[in-house]
């Protein structure tokens, strides 16, 4: 997930040496070309092979304990999981190069008419049983799709970048950081100490807080994510993040817009 994060980091600290003034990094991510099952074989490859997936976690699964975990400590609910739902749907229905391009509501119609069954609102849907438990307590609409995508960014020296464009986007800073892979070899779970490390390294290294900050795309393979994520970058105190959204802060309008694309 952050291989492409690491190579803007990597190719930045490569052009600030004096070694390059020009550097390309891209990165893709070609899925769907793999069952579910395949996919879910693959990503848990990226877990820790000798307990957690001998003993049948899979990707969902190791966010569902994250998730439970912050239930049990702070309170947090499903259904705040679910305003991120309809938050970042209703975002995607506005990028004409998002994976969905329609809001709960128009899904919720659709999936409606097709199994008889009528709507009074998004929650209502969400609650349904077309609205699956995949590992509990996250359901079907917590959990990202199976895309392919890719990307490139340019990066130039400062005075390099004027060649190219007149509105050159300068990078502040940055930050990086990992932490142990097995689940159960961690300190706690409701925290994601990479995240907050690398976050204290680029608000130093720009002279920032959260609190400057106005748009943020974290990694949101699951709702839960998002919430750890607004929550360890500063966001929002701890424990807090899954009410921020259900109360609407992280909307395009709210206090900082989390994932608006």
């Amino acid at each position: 997930c952050a291989s492409s994060g690491v190579a803007v980091n990597i190719g930045a600290m490569a052009i600030a040496s004096g070694a390059y003034d020009v550097v390309m990094v891209g990165g893709v991510e070609k899925m769907r070309g793999l069952s579910t099952e395949g996919v879910t074989d693959t990503l848990a490859m990226a877990a820790d092979a000798l307990y957690e997936v001998g003993a049948g976690f899979t990707f969902p699964g190791l966010y569902a304990a994250l998730a439970t975990a912050h239930f049990a400590e702070f309170g947090s609910s499903w259904e705040q999981l679910a305003a991120i739902t309809i938050k970042n749907h209703r975002n995607g229905a506005l990028n004409p190069k998002a994976h969905f391009q329609a809001e709960i509501m128009e899904t919720a119609k659709r999936l409606g008419e097709r199994n008889n069954m009528t709507f009074d609102d998004e929650m209502d849907f969400l609650r349904s049983s077309l609205n699956t438990v995949v590992a509990y307590p996250l359901r079907l609409f917590d959990c990202c799709p199976i895309s392919d995508g890719s990307a490139v960014v340019l990066l130039a020296a400062g005075e390099v970048a004027r060649n190219y464009t007149d509105t050159p986007i300068y990078i502040r800073g940055m930050g990086q950081a990992s932490d142990t892979m097995a689940l159960h070899d961690r300190k706690e779970l409701t925290t994601l100490r990479a995240t907050k490390l690398a976050a204290s390294q680029a608000y130093k290294m720009a002279g920032v807080n959260p609190g400057d900050i106005g748009v943020a795309d974290v990694h949101d393979c699951f709702t839960i994510a998002e919430v750890f994520a607004t929550e360890d970058l500063g966001f929002f105190p701890k424990g807090e993040g899954g009410k921020a959204a259900a109360e609407g802060r992280t909307a395009l309008d709210g206090d900082v817009a989390i994932n608006p694309d």
